[in-house]
């Protein structure tokens, strides 16, 4: 995790990126492919040579539908969440600075130091946009498309529904924009963002120790795709789990590591083609549920509504 940032920051540092808006762009994509390609490829040798949970095999449908998701969400789902926040986080700038003042944002701090603030700003909202897509049945329709997985590898981390990482983006990447958050630590937030998600899932057995307390690591999020309610209803965050220590949903257990399985168990066949879990928002009453001859568990939000009643 570390070097693909350093590469990055020191890159920024000694080649500003260009005024050209068209240029600029050319570059952010060289310097995002650039930090970002030998990731991939370490990861995908580590899943099959140092494996978390070995048992685990990616169908070759599976991984047709998460380079679809990935596709989609670069080429397609990505321009237009950017054009909406430019439109909607206009005015809402325009009124933050009236109030706030110019400069609300500290641009002529580290880039290092940025990129943390960004961090520490763009998590509290995908904190919250995770939690009750966890919690509220309308948005758990959307977040499904995510769980609804037999594994967890580094590709997981591009499964979601088109809406829901529009409005994620919204609240993650809309309060930076109205802050006057500067192009290269908004830039080097979305590569940090990027590459994290892709180790964070990833199917590798690394052993994080006291970093689970700091960051959002593989071993902590695998307990976030458990089956069991207790265990999937934590670690809602992404990057760090700051929020998820304030609002005590953090979870790591010291004495066993994640063993599985992963995904919705009332719904093992869930949708597997892109356009099928596309559409699951709108067929969700018409979803298989419970495998035949298996008892049907609980769901998240009939968990939550019979806690509800209880208390």
């Amino acid at each position: 995790m570390s070097w693909p940032i350093i590469a990055a920051l020191w890159t920024l540092t000694r080649f500003p990126l260009a005024g050209d808006p068209t240029r600029s762009k050319i570059e952010e994509v060289a310097l995002f492919l650039g930090v970002a390609t030998p990731v991939v490829l370490i990861l995908v040798y580590l899943e099959r040579h140092m494996a978390a949970q070995p048992e685990q095999r990616v169908s070759k449908d599976d991984l047709r539908t998460d380079l679809t998701h990935l596709a989609m969400c670069w080429f397609a789902v990505n321009p237009i969440a950017q054009a909406l926040l430019g439109v909607m986080t206009m005015v809402l700038a325009g009124s933050a600075a009236s109030k706030l003042g110019l400069g609300v944002w500290p641009t002529r701090a580290p880039l290092l130091a940025q990129l943390a603030l960004a961090v520490v700003v763009g998590e509290f909202g995908q904190y919250w946009f995770h939690r009750i897509a966890h919690q509220w049945q309308l948005a758990w329709r959307l977040h499904a498309t995510h769980h609804g997985t037999p594994q967890v590898y580094w590709l997981n981390s591009t499964r979601f529904h088109a809406f829901e990482l529009i409005f994620k983006s919204l609240l993650q990447v809309g309060p930076l924009i109205v802050l006057g958050c500067s192009h290269e630590a908004f830039l080097m937030y979305g590569t940090f963002t990027a590459i994290h998600g892709w180790v964070q899932h990833s199917n590798v057995d690394f052993r994080t120790g006291f970093l689970n307390y700091l960051m959002s690591t593989p071993q902590n999020h695998r307990w976030h795709h458990s089956q069991v309610l207790s265990e999937g209803n934590t670690n809602y965050g992404v990057v760090t789990p700051l929020w998820d220590h304030v609002f005590r949903t953090w979870f790591s257990p010291r004495d066993r590591v994640f063993s599985g399985p992963v995904g919705i168990p009332d719904m093992p066949e869930f949708p597997k083609t892109y356009f099928q879990q596309f559409l699951t928002p709108f067929t969700w009453r018409r979803l298989a549920r419970t495998a035949p001859g298996q008892p049907a568990p609980t769901p998240p939000q009939q968990a939550q509504d019979e806690v509800g009643e209880l208390a």
